[in-house]
């Protein structure tokens, strides 16, 4: 049972391996990608992928082959259009799956009047949305901010706040805005603005390692939704 909260809080949910995996599809797409423009075979060998944003990691595989990876330049934007086609061809039949208890979890979240949910992601709007639709996600996020916004990840919360002040005329303190990944990444963008911060071990960071960035609160997975949705009334009350 969801009760009111007496004060707005917002809640920013990174997307791959914290609410869902999209199977490898957009390894494939990126693949498919620089095969089809540059003949590279193998393009995200040696490349960082997880906790990036999609334009570090455009940039970084560009300038690993010896490419422009200038994000006004011409391989940029053919990447990026590419990319992007690919993803929404492959996702469907993808091996992606949703992480545990995250439907039930967003489903308390979203019944409960004075929460308020959007995403803070490294994906690009375009890549971010047609995950999210495999598992019909959208629902739950009408804004966010992405790595579209700006390639790093520090700057997508003042973003996603702000879009989500924007859109519902909500205004809401900082210790009532909580960042939720799986990377230390995401950890590091809640602490440099100043937010609360959730960490779940369900991607591809150990437990151990996040404890070691010492959020807020900590969870190997949210299985238990009703355990983590109580952490998450505590945390902005």
């Amino acid at each position: 049972m969801t009760h009111p909260l007496k004060v707005p809080a917002l809640l920013l949910f990174d997307i791959d391996g914290t609410l869902m995996l999209s199977g490898g599809a957009g390894r494939d797409a990126l693949h498919r990608s620089f095969k089809e423009l540059f003949d590279v075979d193998d393009a995200t060998a040696g490349i960082r992928l997880h906790g990036q944003t999609d334009p570090q990691i455009f940039a970084d595989i560009l300038k690993a082959r010896n490419l422009d990876p200038d994000p006004t330049g011409e391989a940029f934007h053919a990447v990026r259009e590419r990319y992007i086609r690919y993803l929404a061809q492959g996702i469907q039949d993808a091996p992606a799956e949703l992480m545990p208890g995250i439907p039930v979890l967003l489903d308390l979240l979203s019944q409960t009047a004075g929460f308020y949910l959007s995403l803070v992601t490294g994906n690009i709007e375009e890549g971010a949305r047609t995950k999210l639709s495999r598992f019909d996600l959208n629902r739950y996020f009408d804004t966010g901010g992405y790595g579209s916004d700006s390639a790093e990840r520090r700057d997508l919360v003042p973003i996603a706040i702000d879009r989500v002040r924007k859109t519902t005329g909500q205004e809401f303190e900082k210790f009532r805005v909580v960042v939720i990944g799986d990377t230390e990444k995401d950890i590091d963008c809640g602490k440099f603005n100043g937010v609360k911060t959730v960490a779940v071990a369900t991607g591809g960071t150990t437990y151990e390692h996040l404890e070691s960035t010492q959020p807020d609160s900590l969870f190997r997975n949210f299985s238990d939704s009703d355990a983590v949705y109580q952490t998450l009334l505590t945390l902005v009350s």
